[in-house]
């Protein structure tokens, strides 16, 4: 890696691209987040809507083809002017340290498998979902959604990818946990019961047991690991209740 991060970021994926994505690399840069941003996919046009003070530390990178969310994830492969497959391309290739993308995900995660690789000891791309805790402690769950099966091996490779985004975060010598329905080490499928054989026997990984849902903010947790399948309803039913809640505190403070 470079003394410099230099970070790619597609501008053509999300939902209310590409203005949105504009706004959130020019927060960054202003924050001093990031030293160096390859706007992929974008126009030198969008450059009057960036402050003239940025303009030194921001580089427009051409790309073309569209991947929008009826892409299928092996079609990317094909689209090589496309911003993810671009953006893939440059990290393969040592010119980024980081891509970012709101895009499609399966996209994504076939680009980043296919195109610039798995990093060394890491069999299975997974989905690190930041979430909020107890006294703001945070936590991460992996996976949210891009590994629907797994065997019980992969869980080693999640657990990996879980403790380095954990350490990112400040969390030091983080905790791994399963997710199931009980704590007891009887309770589950045969999946999560294998998977616990697996991450017990892995000197680099601190297991210590199981979880269940209802703690997932409560308790002191570092690392949650699951499949991708589990994680991605956990996640929307996380979102589901969050919105539900305050719904309902809207429409009684309305009142």
């Amino acid at each position: 890696m470079s003394e410099k991060a230099r970070i790619g970021l597609d501008l053509f994926g999300g939902d209310n691209a590409p203005h949105s994505n504009l706004e959130g690399a020019i927060f960054a840069l202003k924050n001093k987040y990031i030293d160096e941003l390859f706007l992929i996919g974008g126009e030198e046009s969008l450059k009057k809507d960036i402050p003239e003070e940025l303009h030194s530390k921001i580089k427009f990178v051409k790309a073309e083809n569209l991947v929008d969310n009826h892409t299928k994830p092996t079609e990317v492969l094909k689209l090589k002017k496309s911003s993810i497959y671009v953006g893939t391309e440059m990290m393969k290739n040592g010119k980024l340290d980081a891509f970012v993308s709101a895009g499609n995900t399966g996209a994504l995660l076939a680009a980043g498998t296919f195109v610039t690789g798995r990093i060394k000891g890491i069999d299975r791309p997974a989905l690190v979902i930041p979430l909020p805790g107890k006294g703001g402690k945070p936590r991460v769950l992996v996976d949210g959604g891009a590994n629907a099966e797994l065997k019980p091996a992969h869980f080693v490779s999640l657990a990996k990818v879980g403790v380095a985004f954990a350490k990112f975060l400040g969390i030091k010598n983080p905790k791994v946990h399963i997710l199931n329905i009980g704590t007891e080490e009887s309770k589950g499928t045969r999946l999560v019961k294998e998977a616990a054989e697996y991450l017990t026997n892995e000197p680099k990984i601190d297991y210590v047991g199981f979880v269940e849902g209802r703690d997932i903010f409560e308790k002191e947790i570092d690392v949650i690991v699951t499949d991708g399948f589990t994680g991605n309803n956990t996640l929307k039913t996380i979102e589901g209740t969050a919105y539900y809640i305050m719904s309902e505190l809207k429409e009684k403070i309305t009142e």
